[in-house]
């Protein structure tokens, strides 16, 4: 028995639930940013004793918030990409790209990334991945006119 399609749909689920998850501590982290940022503007710069905290302080601790929460983004977009993409077969690159950003989030993405490695392994399943991708033979019929009310 062949549960292929099942399988995939079940991937597509997990996958939209953990891109929700990855999108919420994104925002998370973001506005954890936001408050140390807002909180580092209004911090005097000099000490008790005189001592300073360098200009570059600030800038250094901005920066790399702002580096995490853009890879965050970009988790999460690859992850969503690769929930649209799982029940339509398509963009395997991307999905298996999403599985392996997944292993990295112990433990219900290690989880999901190794049923994805599973499922996506499977030569049938990796067949009509790429089924899009063959070209058409130059004699096949043009294909069939959509029925009225389409």
């Amino acid at each position: 028995m062949d549960t292929t399609q099942h399988d995939l749909k079940i991937l597509s689920i997990c996958y939209y639930i953990m891109a929700g998850i990855t999108g919420a501590y994104v925002l998370i982290i973001g506005a954890y940013v936001s408050l140390v940022g807002a909180m580092l503007t209004k911090l005097p710069m000099t000490g008790t004793r005189g001592q300073t905290i360098p200009d570059f302080v600030p800038s250094l601790i901005a920066g790399i918030g702002a580096a995490m929460v853009g890879l965050g983004l970009l988790t999460t977009a690859i992850l969503f990409g690769a929930a649209w993409s799982l029940p339509k077969r398509r963009n395997y690159p991307l999905v298996m790209t999403a599985a392996v950003l997944n292993c990295l989030q112990v433990p219900f993405g290690t989880a999901l990334g190794v049923f994805t490695f599973v499922v996506l392994n499977r030569q049938g399943v990796k067949e009509s991945f790429y089924m899009a991708f063959r070209p058409v033979p130059a004699t096949a019929p043009p294909p069939p006119l959509p029925p009225p009310g389409w």
